[in-house]
């Protein structure tokens, strides 16, 4: 019986493909693609707003916090009939754009704040200098420094937390 395929095409020939046709196909696409690329070039551009940028840098910069070193001193309290010595270092946080006039007023009155400073200690209660969040303290030395620095342009205290990072006290009598 003879097979079917082979009694369609002559022994030995094979199939060709359209060699001319893949050619044509393979131009229309590329002229295509250059086509489509030529027209986005010289219509998309940059639109004129598309350059990268933030608004608001320079005033958010100047709204940024800083702390500035108050004090690191020793003060001595009496409160509990006892000379008790306390090591403190306090920082103040302050804007950026009011970074300068506090450091201004720090140079200019920094034996008024240290005069200031060393009388809240003193005075202070025992069991305020020994609270665990030391609420008491920093709510004074917060109203002390409102009181030095001011209020800024804005209406807003100059001073926005006062920060007791280190208050160790240790008994000095015998």
């Amino acid at each position: 019986m003879p097979d079917t395929e082979t009694d369609t095409q002559p022994q030995g020939a094979k199939r060709k493909l359209p060699f001319k046709m893949v050619i044509v196909m393979a131009s229309i696409m590329l002229l295509e693609g250059a086509g489509v690329f030529l027209f986005l070039y010289l219509t998309g551009g940059q639109p004129d707003g598309a350059m990268a940028g933030v608004e608001g840098v320079e005033q958010a910069d100047r709204e940024a916090s800083v702390e500035i070193l108050l004090v690191q001193d020793r003060y001595q309290n009496m409160s509990t009939n006892r000379l008790w010595r306390w090591d403190a270092i306090v920082y103040i946080k302050v804007r950026k754009k009011n970074e300068k006039y506090v450091t201004d007023v720090m140079n200019a009155r920094a034996a008024e704040i240290q005069a200031g400073i060393a009388q809240i200690f003193r005075r202070a209660q025992h069991s305020h200098l020994k609270e665990p969040e030391l609420k008491t303290l920093n709510r004074q030395l917060t109203a002390f420094v409102n009181q030095i620095f001011g209020d800024d342009p804005d209406g807003l205290p100059r001073v926005d937390a006062v920060l007791i990072t280190s208050l160790n006290g240790l008994p000095t009598d015998g």
